[in-house]
């Protein structure tokens, strides 16, 4: 056995990366088939999402070992909740599980690269096994419990410190592309966990296997924008999340699940021109106006459900944060932010 493969920053990552993944779609099905009423569904990934604004905090940016021992926490009481459907012990544990795993891969990503080919491949197979949540409570509790005890262990024997970004003189002059930023997450947020519920039930132990459908446009252009090229053009980001917009419209509106699944896969296309962000300087915190998007999106689709009583209420709310972002970066327009094309 190649021992530098398994204990490497860049193996590390991986395998971090899909303990999240697994996680965040595990739940999404876990509570699509558990959760009392429709509009937790959402609340819940919000509450995991909101460890990533926790892993900001210095108690999880530079002691991997204290990250393991709340991950190790953490995993029992998720266990618990997932295998006795007590899911307030979840909203609990979920976000300090999160904000562990997250802390910890924050010290890890600047001590390697990952190509997106990896990256991504590593998402997909992640999603895939999140269908183990669809066979029952106590598959899923034994597949959280194995993985986590996997991050733990990687978390115990990771060392270093995450730095959080500090915002350069002309803050003010990107602020367009932080607001954008946090629009472009919170449209996808919106609508990615509750779309699943315009589907027939019967289809519902296939999520895993269908969510990636959506990530294919979003590696494709994630390899095209960030690697092969330096392409930034705020108008080709401004078209492709009205493309997104009008994609999650359709899906709000028809009842073909064929249809539904064919749009999914645009919404894929027209959000991933967010990759051309990594083109340019960077305006401020990125990281910090993600993070907050993840969570606004979740918010914001549970509060449309919960005032409606309808799931297709949460993606019209998508479309309508896809059209917010389309129109910040055009109309806010930062110096710098011309078209260009760099051939790498």
């Amino acid at each position: 056995m190649n021992t530098h493969l398994t204990t490497s920053p860049a193996a590390k990552l991986l395998y971090l990366t899909f303990v999240a993944v697994l996680v965040e779609i595990g739940y999404c099905i876990w509570g699509i088939m558990n959760l009392p009423s429709i509009w937790l569904i959402p609340i819940l990934l919000g509450a995991y999402h909101s460890g990533y604004l926790l892993a900001r905090l210095t108690v999880f940016r530079n002691a991997g070992r204290r990250n393991a021992l709340v991950l190790f926490i953490t995993m029992v009481l998720m266990v618990v909740g997932t295998y006795s459907r007590w899911w307030p012990l979840l909203f609990i544990s979920l976000p300090f599980f999160s904000a562990a795993l997250q802390g910890t891969r924050r010290i890890l990503k600047p001590q390697c690269e990952i190509s997106s080919k990896k990256k991504n491949s590593t998402k997909f197979l992640a999603m895939v096994f999140g269908s183990v949540a669809a066979l029952g409570p106590f598959p899923f509790a034994l597949l959280i419990t194995l993985v986590s005890i996997g991050a733990t262990l990687v978390s115990s024997n990771t060392q270093g410190k995450a730095e959080i970004y500090r915002a350069p003189q002309d803050f003010k002059q990107g602020k367009a592309r932080l607001w954008f930023e946090l629009l472009h997450h919170a449209h996808y947020f919106a609508y990615c966990y509750t779309f699943w519920l315009l589907l027939p039930k019967n289809s519902y132990p296939f999520i895993g296997v269908l969510f990636p459908i959506g990530w294919l446009g979003y590696g494709i252009l994630e390899t095209l924008l960030r690697e092969e090229t330096k392409y930034f053009n705020v108008w080709a980001l401004s078209v492709g999340h009205l493309l997104s917009a009008a994609a999650i419209l359709i899906m709000a509106l028809t009842n073909s699940v064929s249809l539904i699944i064919v749009m999914w896969f645009l919404t894929g296309l027209g959000g991933g021109t967010a990759y051309m962000l990594s083109n340019v300087p960077p305006a401020g915190d990125r990281e910090a106006f993600e993070d907050v998007g993840h969570v606004s999106g979740c918010l914001v689709a549970g509060a449309s459900i919960w005032i409606t009583a309808d799931a297709r209420s949460s993606l019209w709310a998508g479309a309508i944060l896809a059209l917010a972002a389309a129109s910040v970066i055009v109309m806010r327009k930062a110096p710098g932010t011309s078209g260009q094309m760099e051939m790498g």
